[in-house]
């Protein structure tokens, strides 16, 4: 109950500092290509700004190709302007009002029709929006339902690029979520990793003929295919990792809001038993808890560093901040073992050989999301673990033993440069069709 009205106050702390930033959403330039983001997505610094690796990649690459590329950060973000890569443009104010004037409809005329009154005004800003950048072509990551009906409107086709693991339990790409949205709502098409990824989003976007592409994940080909003008990979590549070489590294893997889920998790970090099988044996292994981007930039930060600082020492929790600013695949190139409650990276460290222990129980048969790392665990490269301090050690201890696992990365660099020179001829195509 603590944690949940700490969470509600730094929620409205966060709205309020995100206010302080100035709308700047009308000095958008006109783009071919405009790109949606959230701090949330945002996972790495490059050039002091902050970095969306998945998005921001997808920029770099349409670049590349002579494509003119924009940014807008969607509510609430406060990494905008020069803070972030593409200069990215605000709109927090302006969302704010609308949401404060549905919330005041709702008193007077009911929720349903200031609901159906929000829709339609922000489906208009975001035509606005549209019409400042005048772009080709939308990319955003879960976009947002009243963006995607907003482009449709305009002709402009809106793409989801995919940020994480997908599950058909899944909130926004399972099935049952899009039997409750209108077609006009959803986008034109999605971007994925892989061929497991596509076949969930294919389960319900054959009804309505929307195309699925996979063009792999651009964070990872571009570490494991670097290209070498490559300035942002070969200036990750020269990170120093202070490491114990003669003990075996073990990544821990954070995940943000797990109180939410796990009532067994007070704390909203890690349960208390894998707390004390770090404790029991700092001396054993090298540890590196790897911040989920949520508590490294945006609104669980001050928490996280609070719990690690008093559990394991401002030395080491100071050590594992820094550590967590490293491309993940510097860090898993230098990562033996990999736990995790249920985070993507048990899919990214398989890529790599590397295996995972899920300490999830929702992964478990029968479970929400019991579809979730199917693939690892068939290929023995990720295993659901008892989350009890007897069960983790000797999961390490039994796992540690193995070979390293074989690697699962499938390069799809060209499929990627396929749809980015679809991109391009999409873009010349509408240049006629959308005012300049």
């Amino acid at each position: 109950m603590v944690h949940a009205k700490n969470k509600v106050i730094k929620n409205y702390l966060n709205l309020l500092l995100s206010l302080y930033e100035k709308d700047t959403w009308d000095h958008l330039n006109p783009c071919d290509v405009l790109l949606a983001r959230h701090d949330n997505d945002c996972g790495y610094v490059f050039h002091d700004r902050a970095y969306a690796q998945i998005i921001d990649s997808f920029g770099e690459l349409c670049e590349s190709q002579g494509l003119i590329i924009g940014s807008i950060a969607i509510p609430f973000s406060r990494y905008v302007g020069k803070k972030a890569t593409y200069s990215s443009r605000s709109c927090n104010r302006a969302f704010f009002i609308y949401s404060v004037l549905g919330k005041l409809l709702s008193l007077i005329i009911g929720k349903a029709d200031a609901k159906r009154w929000s829709d339609n005004q922000i489906t208009k800003f975001w035509s606005r929006i549209l019409e400042c950048g005048k772009p080709r072509i939308v990319i955003g990551i879960q976009p947002d339902k009243n963006l995607c009906k907003a482009c449709k409107n305009k002709k402009i086709p809106v793409f989801d690029i995919q940020h994480g693991v997908f599950s058909e339990n899944d909130e926004y790409y399972g099935a049952d979520y899009h039997k409750h949205v209108d077609i006009s709502k959803i986008p034109d098409g999605f971007l994925c990793w892989d061929d497991d990824s596509a076949e969930i989003i294919k389960k319900w976007a054959y009804i309505e003929n929307i195309p699925i592409y996979i063009i792999g994940n651009l964070w990872f080909q571009r570490f494991l295919n670097p290209r070498m003008n490559d300035i942002l990979v070969n200036e990750a590549k020269s990170a120093i990792l202070d490491s114990q070489l003669s003990h075996p590294r073990i990544l821990l893997s954070l995940q943000g809001g797990l109180s939410d889920k796990y009532p067994d998790i007070p704390n909203n970090i890690m349960s208390p038993s894998l707390e004390k099988v770090i404790m029991d044996t700092l001396d054993k292994y090298s540890w590196r808890i790897r911040f989920h981007p949520i508590q490294l930039y945006g609104d669980e930060r001050q928490y996280a560093i609070s719990y690690l600082n008093a559990t394991f020492g401002k030395e080491k929790t100071l050590k594992w901040i820094q550590e967590s600013q490293i491309a993940l695949p510097i860090i898993l190139q230098n990562t033996d073992l990999h736990i995790t409650s249920h985070s993507s990276v048990v899919t990214e460290a398989a890529w790599m050989g590397i295996r995972s222990g899920i300490l999830s129980e929702r992964v478990r048969d029968g479970e929400k999301y019991n579809d979730l790392f199917l693939r690892e665990q068939e290929t023995g490269l990720a295993e659901i673990i008892p989350n009890d301090s007897e069960s983790i050690q000797q999961w390490i201890s039994i796992t540690l033993n193995k070979s390293k696992g074989e690697t699962t990365f499938h390069n799809y660099q060209e499929n990627l440069n396929q749809f980015i020179e679809k991109l391009s001829a999409m873009a010349q195509k509408n240049k006629n069709s959308i005012n300049r």
